[in-house]
């Protein structure tokens, strides 16, 4: 079984067109985050690229975001930082103050949840990167689970919402279809992500976890 998918994917990786689709799905996952995966996702539920291309180079598009990041954040920005905590402490948002209140208390469970804080997510990433010197190795644990929650999600939402539509579209078909249900998908999806950030603050703040005036 395992002979057999190396084979399918020696295959495709011989295909011109399914290597500049992947280094696509790749590209705008890895330079526009949610809205490049949720794009990329909806052109393989419409049958532009492969199923399989799409969800693994969109993860691999995430992930390699993420690292990018973590090197930038240990190589100059945490000096930086480090300069800043010790003058006075971040200026932060109020939703905002919660989450920062609960990367210091919890930094690995948020660097699973990271993935679905819309707006603070970079910031937060620096943040806890910077503060509490999180080892390479924990921090690509973290985020491999963190990307396969968000590829996941990001999935069933995109195959509910494309579902829909097309049975909402039926009459649609062509570029403008396609540019319509992209539109929608990444307009919902957002405001979705939006919403469960603020169920996971909600919960947060019921437990106990997070407390701010």
């Amino acid at each position: 079984m395992i002979e057999s998918a190396l084979s399918y994917v020696e295959i495709l990786l011989q295909s011109d067109i399914y290597l500049i689709s992947a280094f696509a799905v790749w590209l705008v996952t890895f330079v526009i985050g949610e809205n490049g995966a949720l794009i990329s996702l909806t052109f393989a539920h419409q049958g532009y690229i492969s199923l399989f291309l799409a969800v693994v180079f969109t993860f691999l598009g995430s992930l390699s975001a993420d690292l990018f990041w973590y090197f930038v954040t240990r190589g100059a920005i945490r000096p930086l930082i480090d300069k800043r905590l010790k003058r006075k402490k971040t200026k932060k948002k109020k939703t905002g103050k919660a989450f920062f209140h609960l990367a210091d208390k919890y930094p690995y469970h948020i660097l699973i949840l990271i993935k679905f804080m819309v707006g603070i997510r970079l910031i937060l990433t620096i943040y806890i990167v910077a503060k509490h010197k999180i080892p390479l190795h924990k921090y690509l644990l973290c985020n491999i689970v963190a990307n396969t929650l968000f590829v996941g999600v990001l999935f069933a939402l995109v195959w509910t919402l494309g579902e829909s539509l097309s049975a909402l579209m039926s009459a649609e078909n062509g570029l403008f279809g396609l540019v319509t249900t992209v539109f929608i998908v990444a307009v919902i999806g957002n405001i979705a992500l939006r919403l469960l950030q603020g169920i996971i603050l909600r919960l947060l703040k019921k437990k106990g976890l997070v407390k701010y005036k």
